[in-house]
């Protein structure tokens, strides 16, 4: 079970959080909800693919939060040794249930290339504030069932895709 809890990180994690929070844009760190996320997913790897996950957490790194229920993770350079193996990873959607203070939920991890792109979730980052979340099953999901395709669906049609 994980708490999520708020880090501010000394006056520079305040200023910059509030800027991030003021206008919906992002940050350079993973929230504490973000992070069980990938824990329960990296946890259902093989030892490879959870060093290699674990590598590229330690990348530099943005996190693009300008939409609520899906976030999106920009590496600044990713080196090849730190790729998940390919073609397994080429466009791989993981799916996390897990309950949230009880609430049965679901959240999308998905890759591409090799490499961590989004963490969605129907409900915005904020919901889980004080929340305790326990997570009860990650599976291997249809990359086409990710929140992000589904707007893209919705924006550009069916036949583009």
């Amino acid at each position: 079970m994980t708490k999520v809890e708020q880090s501010w990180g000394g006056w520079f994690g305040i200023i910059s959080r509030s800027i991030s929070t003021a206008f919906g844009e992002g940050g350079w760190r993973l929230t504490s909800f973000e992070m069980s996320m990938l824990d329960a997913v990296r946890s259902s790897f093989g030892q490879l693919e959870r060093s290699r996950l674990l590598s590229q957490l330690n990348q530099k790194y943005y996190v693009d939060r300008i939409n609520t229920r899906v976030i999106a993770v920009w590496f600044k350079y990713l080196p090849d040794e730190v790729l998940l193996p390919r073609p397994a990873f080429d466009n791989a959607l993981y799916r996390v249930n897990f309950t949230a203070d009880g609430e049965k939920l679901t959240s999308n991890v998905t890759f591409y290339k090799g490499h961590l792109l989004t963490i969605e979730c129907k409900n915005p980052q904020k919901y889980f504030k004080g929340k305790v979340i326990e997570v009860t099953k990650v599976s291997e999901g249809s990359p086409k069932r990710s929140l992000t395709h589904a707007m893209d669906r919705l924006e550009h049609g069916r036949n583009e895709l």
